[in-house]
């Protein structure tokens, strides 16, 4: 049987690292992070790759494309099992020299197929980020004390702004691929039945339970977390965000 090629496309603070994770634990899957990010240091690290090559920061620029679709390539023919892929975010398609806009081309061209998480809030996205910056804690496998935290407004207005024009311009890009739109909520609070929809979307047994290690670092309602929820609430409904305070 054929291999199924994927990657989860998201955005910072949405779950991917719970999707990786849980798709991981599969017996026929295997699923790998961030493997553009710089800090990345598992199999397949796209920067680990450049180094091993030895060529100069100049070159690797001009010859990027190549890279990445060498080492997509070599992922993809990598393993016996029956789906592979990797996390690609928002951020790493931008259209600048550091980033990796290629490899949506390489998508296209090569048959991948694209799981797209969402959170049906993106104003607890905002939350979330300036909480996980605020404790240097992205990602936890126990169950921390959850602290109060003080919410920048304007930059969350620009982050709020920012995630509802990048979910209608993926949702836009989307159309002529092989995708599927998952939501961090459903896949939470209907784990079984949203798992189902995940697996037969890659190809494999759906019987199997998805299991992650990974801890939720925000549990509280948002009134019981952001100290100057008021405020926030406020802007929110000025900017005619008011629908995502409902919790």
């Amino acid at each position: 049987m054929e291999k199924v090629k994927f990657a989860i496309l998201s955005t910072q603070r949405s779950g991917s690292t719970l999707m990786y994770s849980s798709l991981a634990s599969h017996p026929l899957i295997k699923c790998l992070g961030e493997i553009f990010l710089p800090t990345y240091k598992a199999d397949y690290s796209y920067f680990e790759h450049v180094r091993q090559t030895g060529i100069s920061r100049p070159l690797e620029l001009l010859r990027r494309k190549n890279l990445v679709y060498g080492l997509l390539d070599r992922l993809y023919d990598s393993s016996t099992e029956s789906a592979i892929g990797f996390k690609y975010m928002y951020s790493h398609s931008w259209h600048v020299p550091y980033r990796f806009p290629m490899v949506m081309k390489y998508i296209k061209e090569n048959d991948v197929r694209v799981l797209h998480l969402l959170r049906d809030s993106p104003l607890n996205t905002c939350v979330s980020r300036q909480m996980a910056k605020s404790t240097s804690t992205f990602h936890s496998r126990t169950v921390k004390d959850q602290p109060n935290i003080r919410i920048d407004i304007p930059l969350m207005m620009k982050q709020l702004k920012r995630i509802e024009t990048q979910k209608a311009r993926w949702r836009s890009r989307l159309r002529k691929l092989d995708s599927l739109e998952i939501s961090y909520e459903e896949f939470v609070e209907k784990k079984r039945e949203t798992s189902i929809r995940i697996l037969d979307f890659l190809g494999v047994d759906h019987d199997i339970e998805l299991v992650s290690p990974l801890k939720k670092l925000i549990s509280r309602p948002l009134r019981e977390t952001v100290e100057n929820y008021s405020e926030m609430a406020s802007a929110v409904k000025a900017a005619g965000y008011g629908q995502f305070l409902v919790e």
